[in-house]
């Protein structure tokens, strides 16, 4: 577990676990890596509502598995393998979806037209984990991975999106023409959408997809996992 080389420092604790510092600050949250040995359980914090990404390993307390996000509260999460998450714990509604990035040395950068990303990317277990900020009634930009460009790398991987503040939505297309859209998934805050791609022999398969924002804006995580399973 915690295999390849990492951009965030670890505080240990007993047991094994292991908890990013310093925090992410923004928006109203506090944003953190958690490693969770098998068998181990880690407590949220309390009056706190904190979205929990499972990114490896697996829990049983509560059930989630990997790639899936829920919103806890009081609660403690237990492993049942060596386990890898990401918490963003509900401070508040600060009333700005776009925020200062504080704690870690981040910036907002304009990588497309209303499109603003953080970085540079946080980078753990194979992962490489950033925010993004999209201004009001906005589509980010339709893509499938294949092409690289600014905000679409064409690399191997497979990412899913968790809405934090805002509001927005994941389409589909059937080409790359906002007109071809043939399903719209509803981003809720705190759940990551579906898998979105397919792996065939080792090669991921994305349909045409983009984010789009609603009146307010939106503001999300993006979790790219460049493990690629062989089948």
């Amino acid at each position: 577990m915690l295999r390849s080389p990492s951009n965030i420092r670890w505080k240990e604790y007993p047991d094994g676990v292991k908890l990013s510092e310093p925090a992410l600050l923004t928006s109203g949250y506090e944003m953190r890596a958690l490693y969770l040995p098998k068998n181990r359980e880690f407590v949220l914090g309390k009056d706190t509502k904190t979205i929990v990404a499972l990114l490896r390993g697996t829990l049983t307390n509560p059930s989630l598995d990997e790639k899936e996000s829920r919103i806890f509260k009081n609660e403690a999460i237990k492993a049942a393998d060596n386990s890898l998450l990401f918490l963003c714990r509900d401070l508040g509604d600060n009333g700005r979806i776009r925020d200062e990035l504080k704690g870690l040395d981040l910036e907002w950068i304009e990588v497309a037209k209303g499109c603003f990303r953080s970085t540079p990317k946080i980078e753990v277990d194979d992962y490489r984990i950033n925010l993004w900020y999209l201004v009001p009634n906005h589509n980010g930009g339709i893509h499938n991975h294949k092409e690289s460009t600014d905000h679409n790398i064409s690399e191997q991987m497979i990412e899913v999106h968790v809405q934090l503040r805002g509001k927005g939505w994941m389409v589909k297309y059937r080409e790359k023409d906002e007109d071809t859209e043939y399903e719209r998934l509803e981003m809720k805050i705190g759940v990551a959408h579906p898998v979105l791609c397919r792996v065939n022999n080792g090669k991921v398969e994305y349909p045409w997809h983009a984010y789009v924002s609603g009146p307010e804006g939106a503001l999300f995580i993006v979790f790219e996992d460049y493990r690629i399973p062989p089948v």
